[in-house]
C-alpha cells in the first residue's frame, strides 16, 4: 500500500474512533437521567423548584412528564418512568406487584376564591352547599349578590377524588367549568369574578390573585385544619441509582426547606 492509501486509511480509522467515541459519550450521558411522571399538583407544589436544584447538586438531568397521578402511576408500571408522584396513594395491588410508596410531605386542601368575593370563612356545611350545587349566590352566605361560578379540577385528579371524599362525603360535585388539570382551574379562578374552587396549597403558594378560605375558622397552617393531602413517591421495588438519589434529596435540608417554603408540612421519611 503506498503512503496515500496508508494515510486515507489511518484517516479512515480516526474518523471511526472519533464517532465511536462521540457515540460512547453520548450514550453514556443519556443514561444520566432521571425519568419522573408526576402530577400537575405535585409539580407546581414541589417539583418545579426540586429539580433544578437536584440537577446542580447531583449533576443527573431530569427529564419530567406532567400528568395526574393515575397517569404517572400507569407510566411507572409500564416502564415509561423511574419514579412518579401520587396525590392518592397506592392501593394494595401495587403491592402485590412490588411497588413502593414513601410518602414526604402534608399539603392542606385548600378552597379558593377570586377576589372579588368578600368573605373570609365558610363551615364544612357551607363548602358542602356550594359545591354540591344547593347554595347558589354569594348572598346567602354573607357575600355579594352574585351566582357562584363553580370551577374544579378534572374528576380523575388527585385533588378532585380528595375533596369529594373529605369535603363531599357522598354529596355529588356540581360544577359550571371542570379543568383537564387541577392547576388549570387555578388560572380560571384568578380571571373570573365570584368563581370558586380548590386545590393544594403548595400548588398555589405566593400566587396573587386569590382567596383562600379558613374553614370553620381555621386556616390551612392550623394543625386541626380539616382537609390535606399527602404527596408520595412511587417506585418498583426499594428505590436504588438516580431514584435513591432524588428521594435522598427530598428528605435532606435543602428538599425540605422546598416544602416548607410552599406553606407544606414535610412527612418523616420511613423506612423501606
Amino acid at each position: 500500500m503506498n503512503t496515500k492509501g496508508k494515510t486515507y486509511v489511518t484517516l479512515w480509522l480516526c474518523s471511526m474512533l472519533i464517532g465511536l467515541s462521540i457515540l460512547l459519550v453520548s450514550q453514556s450521558r443519556a443514561r444520566e437521567v432521571l425519568r419522573i411522571s408526576t402530577s400537575a399538583q405535585v409539580y407546581d407544589a414541589y417539583l418545579r423548584d426540586a429539580i433544578p436544584a437536584f440537577e446542580e447538586q447531583a449533576g443527573i438531568q431530569v427529564d419530567v412528564f406532567i400528568s395526574s397521578s393515575v397517569s404517572s402511576l400507569g407510566r411507572l408500571m409500564n416502564g415509561m418512568c423511574d419514579l412518579a408522584t401520587t396525590v392518592e396513594g397506592l392501593t394494595f395491588r401495587y403491592g402485590e406487584y412490588g411497588y413502593l410508596e414513601i410518602p414526604f410531605c402534608k399539603d392542606p386542601l385548600i378552597v379558593i376564591a377570586h377576589p372579588t368575593v368578600e368573605i373570609d370563612s365558610l363551615t364544612e356545611q357551607q363548602v358542602q352547599g356550594i359545591f354540591s350545587g344547593a347554595t347558589k349566590k354569594w348572598k346567602e352566605l354573607g357575600g355579594p349578590d352574585e351566582r357562584i361560578i363553580l370551577v374544579v379540577p378534572g374528576n380523575t385528579s388527585a385533588a378532585y377524588k380528595n375533596f369529594d371524599r373529605q369535603a363531599m362525603r357522598g354529596r355529588r360535585i356540581h360544577y359550571d367549568f371542570m379543568s383537564y388539570l387541577s392547576t388549570m382551574a387555578v388560572k380560571a379562578v384568578q380571571r373570573v369574578p365570584y368563581t370558586v374552587s380548590f386545590i393544594g396549597q403548595g400548588a398555589v403558594a405566593g400566587q396573587p390573585g386569590l382567596k383562600t378560605f379558613k374553614i370553620s375558622g381555621r386556616a390551612p397552617d392550623d394543625p386541626k385544619y380539616p382537609y390535606h393531602q399527602v404527596f408520595s413517591f412511587a417506585v418498583e421495588g426499594n428505590p436504588v441509582g438516580f431514584s435513591k438519589a432524588f428521594i435522598d434529596f427530598t428528605f435532606s435540608e435543602e428538599g425540605q426547606a422546598i416544602i416548607r417554603k410552599r406553606n407544606m408540612t414535610p412527612v418523616p421519611l420511613s423506612a423501606y
